[in-house]
């Protein structure tokens, strides 16, 4: 029997729901209308994603990030600079799959891709976001 979801686990949830990019803890405790410590939390995007309803990544920054298991797949690209992280739609990903599931037997049940890169605020203005 699942325990019942409380208010901040809906807020959580619905954080994660809402972006349109994965999140990190302190993006969560920021938006939240309260300040719970991050166990609390961790607690929470634990039972999401024990219960499916999200998947957790990590970039090469070595941040756990978060998103809804709801999206198909996800695409995006990092700032290396001020580690900026925005999505996008273009996908060159399934030819590829159709090979790895062809050539290799495997079954690709989703996927992640993204670039790292600098972004044009950063180039522009030569520093940090």
């Amino acid at each position: 029997m699942r325990p019942a979801i409380t208010e901040m686990r809906k807020d959580i949830l619905r954080i994660i729901e809402e972006s349109d990019v994965p999140v990190t803890v302190k993006t969560i405790r920021e938006k939240l209308n309260v300040s719970p410590d991050n166990s609390t939390i961790y607690r929470a995007l634990r039972y999401f994603q024990e219960q499916r309803l999200i998947k957790s990544l990590i970039f090469s920054d070595n941040v756990q990030y978060f998103l809804s298991a709801g999206r198909a797949h996800s695409h995006f690209v990092l700032c290396n600079r001020c580690r900026r992280l925005d999505a996008f739609d273009i996908c060159a990903a399934h030819h590829l799959q159709d090979k790895v599931e062809k050539q290799m037997g495997y079954e690709i049940t989703d996927h992640f891709f993204y670039f790292i890169g600098v972004c044009k605020r950063c180039r522009t203005h030569g520093g940090i976001g």
